[in-house]
């Protein structure tokens, strides 16, 4: 648990991420891949939340200012071409963030998820590599997106940091895109 005080505010956060570098069509998705995908990025997150849950609830509940914020994917709230089951264990993430952000809000917690869309990574670009989305086809993929370009971890890590900001008290159970538009 990442614990740090500032001027005004004694809070508790915990960020929490987890994926796997797989995609297929589900029509090629094998049992054991399937299993791995939902085993990683819905019971992991499960799994972490469930065992910190106590400890935010009980600082907010001690006037701390308490946040969970998950790190999803957009593919969660639009599909992504070849990733079926992937953007099924993330949807299932954001309704226990929606799940949790209710159960937890009389105990002066938020609980939001942060949703990349194509972010320039090395995981991404592995990825892109292995479907053959190199040079003109990774381009015209680019120009989908409204700000024509890849998102950068940076902007994923910023919009983490206001979900964390002390302003933010009152915002809670949302699923907040980080796609240049791709998804509004």
């Amino acid at each position: 648990m990442n614990e740090h005080t500032t001027d005004t505010t004694a809070r508790v956060a915990i960020v929490t991420g987890i994926g796997a570098a797989i995609a297929e069509p589900l029509h090629e998705a094998t049992e054991e891949w399937t299993r791995e995908i939902v085993t990683v990025e819905l019971l992991g997150v499960l799994t972490v939340a469930r065992h910190v849950l106590p400890h935010l609830r009980a600082a907010g509940a001690a006037g701390r200012r308490a946040s969970l914020v998950v790190v999803s994917s957009d593919s969660a709230k639009a599909g992504s071409f070849g990733d079926a089951v992937s953007s099924a264990a993330r949807a299932g993430v954001l309704g226990m963030v929606r799940s949790v952000a209710r159960e937890s809000a009389v105990a002066a917690m938020t609980v939001n998820a942060g949703c990349p869309g194509p972010t320039d990574t090395a995981m991404y670009r592995e990825l892109a590599d292995a479907q053959g989305l190199t040079g003109k086809v990774f381009s015209g993929m680019t120009r989908g997106i409204p700000a024509r370009r890849l998102g950068t971890p940076e902007e994923v890590a910023a919009t983490i940091h206001f979900l964390l900001s002390p302003g933010t008290a009152y915002i809670t159970g949302q699923a907040i895109s980080v796609s240049g538009g791709l998804t509004m």
